[in-house]
């Protein structure tokens, strides 16, 4: 049933990322949300959505003036304003897909290279506190493996709930690799945290370290 709900994901995102043949495919989208968005770049980066609030008193009530504020300010702390966040991770990754090369991309059968691989050091993230020398992953920090998918991956990890969302994959750094788009959230089993942001994965599928680089 996972394969078979997987497939139609690709169909529906390989046959709506922007119809038009004189436009290379730039990545594969794997999110149902951002492959409509996609469509329109334009009207998604001016949609209404609920207003976020930056320092300084900014308020931003669409992508596009979300994605100017955040360029040099930081959210305001508060659990509303980092739930409201989770509407914004959208905007983010049109962003990345806006300004990524063509590439041949290839869609994963699982995310758990992201449990032995990815550096954790390498992004700000509720588990910073439990980092130290060598311990930088989610393995390495015992996390239990709750659902893995080829598009989810869910790991616990002494009461922080890690969720990574494989959005798209496209060439991000310019390489020619098909780099993972991945929405990470992190919430605390007390429900009074939460954490939402956008990650571009470095090339998964070649050898070496995974890096958080966005």
């Amino acid at each position: 049933m996972k394969l078979i709900l997987y497939s139609a994901l690709l169909c529906f995102a390989a046959c709506n990322v922007k119809n038009d043949t004189e436009v290379p495919q730039t990545a594969l989208i794997v999110d149902q949300n951002l492959a409509e968005a996609y469509q329109d770049v334009q009207a998604a980066m001016t949609k209404k959505r609920t207003p976020i609030e930056f320092q300084g008193g900014e308020i931003a009530t669409d992508c596009a003036r979300y994605m100017t504020l955040r360029s040099d300010r930081n959210l305001v702390e508060g659990v509303n304003n980092k739930i409201i966040k989770s509407e914004y991770v959208i905007c983010e990754a049109l962003s990345i897909l806006e300004a990524a090369e063509p590439a041949e991309v290839t869609p994963p059968t699982s995310l758990e290279g992201l449990y032995s691989q990815l550096d954790l050091t390498s992004f700000p993230s509720a588990l910073r506190p439990q980092l130290h020398g060598e311990i930088k992953t989610l393995k390495q920090l015992s996390g239990l493996i709750l659902e893995s998918t080829p598009t989810r991956l869910s790991v616990d990890i002494h009461g922080i709930h890690n969720t990574f969302t494989l959005a798209a994959i496209a060439d991000v750094s310019g390489d020619g690799e098909g780099d993972w788009i991945v929405w990470l959230g992190q919430t605390l089993s007390d429900g009074n945290y939460h954490h939402y942001q956008t990650l571009v994965i470095a090339a998964p599928n070649t050898s070496g370290e995974l890096t958080g680089a966005y």
